[in-house]
């Protein structure tokens, strides 16, 4: 069989390494926990740009009681305590939160940095319940190494690294932070 010409083999390789989920993807333990906690903060970024374009208020006491209720059904599915689950979403929705009204705060105070092409939140609430979901599953995975007395420990040194990886600047990085406060507790 006949290789490739060298410009269509780079192509394969670069499809390849495109399509193949980064090495932090498939971590578990920990560092996956921080993964998936940074991808939901990200969502929320779009979460604050889509509630700032329509006037709507940060805090949504209906939608984030209704999120807990789905952590609960989840958490049971994934053998995860739906106790600590919803601890752990809750975190993020406080983060969430942070996130938001730091955002706010910037954008009211320099409107040049508001989001110009904000997303609906019937378009991004999707994407949030995903990046939930990807977080249960990354508390299932972590059981053992959240368990060990170490946790605190890991749990600091992997959101920093998430932080980087992530490309996460300090208002972001600081609802990482909120984002992962019971994942040891």
């Amino acid at each position: 069989m006949p290789r490739p010409a060298p410009a269509l083999a780079a192509l394969i390789t670069a499809l390849g390494t495109a399509l193949a989920p980064p090495a932090h993807a498939r971590a578990g333990g920990i560092a996956g926990l921080a993964d998936a906690a940074a991808e939901r903060i990200s969502v929320s970024r779009d979460i604050a740009a889509a509630k700032w374009a329509a006037g709507t208020p940060i805090d949504d006491p209906e939608r984030e009681a209704q999120v807990l209720r789905d952590t609960t059904a989840q958490a049971t599915a994934a053998g995860v305590p739906a106790r600590t689950a919803r601890a752990v979403v809750g975190d993020q929705i406080e983060a969430s939160k942070i996130l938001q009204r730091g955002l706010h705060a910037r954008w009211a105070a320099r409107p040049g940095l508001g989001p110009r092409d904000a997303p609906g939140l019937t378009e991004v609430r999707p994407r949030l319940d995903a990046a939930t979901r990807r977080l249960i599953a990354a508390l299932a995975a972590s059981a053992e190494e959240r368990a060990s007395p170490a946790c605190a420990r890991t749990a600091d040194r992997q959101t920093r690294a998430a932080a980087r990886r992530h490309g996460l600047d300090p208002l972001h990085t600081a609802a990482l932070r909120r984002a992962l406060a019971s994942a040891c507790g």
